[in-house]
């Protein structure tokens, strides 16, 4: 997924403030095939600083058991 250059700024601006704080990012995602990892991942300026690791699942069953979320 391509992002805008808004959406990058926003994104390079959001990595520096987490790095400047020393905050780190999780995540566990569900139908997006790792779009939000990837994304992420594939940041300028340092974004392996900030995103530690993250949960890709295919159905809400894999949410409920390893990342403890209960489906709505």
């Amino acid at each position: 997924m391509a992002l805008s250059h808004t959406q990058e700024e926003q994104l390079l601006h959001t990595i520096r403030l987490l790095a400047a704080k020393r905050m780190r990012i999780a995540a566990a995602e569900i139908g997006t095939g790792g779009t939000f990892a990837q994304t992420l991942s594939a940041a300028p300026g340092g974004a392996a600083r900030v995103f530690r690791c993250g949960l890709v699942l295919f159905d809400t069953d894999g949410m409920t058991r390893l990342a403890g979320v209960r489906p709505a």
